[in-house]
């Protein structure tokens, strides 16, 4: 997994506010790989805690129900309400912007591994 594969893992990992198994990730290289692996990740019940700040500026996020940070404009995520058509937006919303593509070209078999690194 190259340098932007992993900026993307972590990326998505702190919208969620999941970790993603690293035994998993050497096996996952399609947009929709990744999306059911987050899906697989938000429902297992040891990660259900829900982040209560802004991993990126520890801003109280207490009683928001908006999906982006006031402060620094970070998405996050309450698991509670998360469902997969939720989580594939946001999947898409990140991948755009972390390989700066257009977010209509990420489909669910867009190997992100060969083709965009």
């Amino acid at each position: 997994m190259g340098f932007d594969s992993i900026q993307l893992v972590l990326a998505v990992e702190a919208t969620f506010g999941i970790n993603l198994p690293d035994e998993r990730l050497q096996h996952t290289q399609t947009a929709g790989q990744l999306h059911a692996l987050v899906l697989e990740a938000i429902k297992t019940p040891a990660l259900m805690a829900v982040n209560q700040s802004c991993r990126r500026c520890n801003y109280n996020l207490r009683g928001l129900r908006d999906p982006r940070c006031p402060e620094c404009d970070t998405w996050f995520v309450f698991r509670e309400r998360v469902d997969p058509e939720i989580a594939w937006v946001l999947l898409v919303d990140i991948m755009s912007h972390e390989f700066g593509i257009a977010p209509e070209y990420v489909q669910p078999e867009l190997n992100f591994v060969n083709d965009l690194t």
